[in-house]
C-alpha cells in the first residue's frame, strides 16, 4: 500500500496518523512518513489495515482510481 491511498483510506474511516500507527505497532511519524512517499506498508501491515478499516478489493480499486485521476 502507499502512501497516497493511506491517506485516503484514513480520510474515509476518520482515522488519525496515531490510530494506524498504533495498528502497525510503528510511531505516528513512520506514518507519516509512508504517506510523505519515503517508503510503502509491508504486506503484513497493508492487510492489517484494509482488515480493520474493512476495505475490500472493490474499495481499494476505486481508491487507487481516485487517486489515478486526481493526478491527471
Amino acid at each position: 500500500m502507499t502512501g497516497k491511498e493511506l491517506r485516503l483510506i484514513r480520510c474515509l474511516r476518520r482515522a488519525t496518523m496515531a490510530d494506524v500507527a498504533s495498528l502497525i505497532d510503528r510511531y505516528p511519524a513512520i506514518v507519516a512518513n509512508i504517506e510523505a512517499g519515503k517508503r510503502n506498508l509491508t504486506k503484513e501491515e497493508t492487510d492489517v489495515i484494509r482488515y480493520h478499516f474493512e476495505i475490500d478489493d472493490v474499495l481499494m480499486a476505486y481508491i487507487r482510481k481516485t487517486i489515478e485521476l486526481a493526478e491527471q
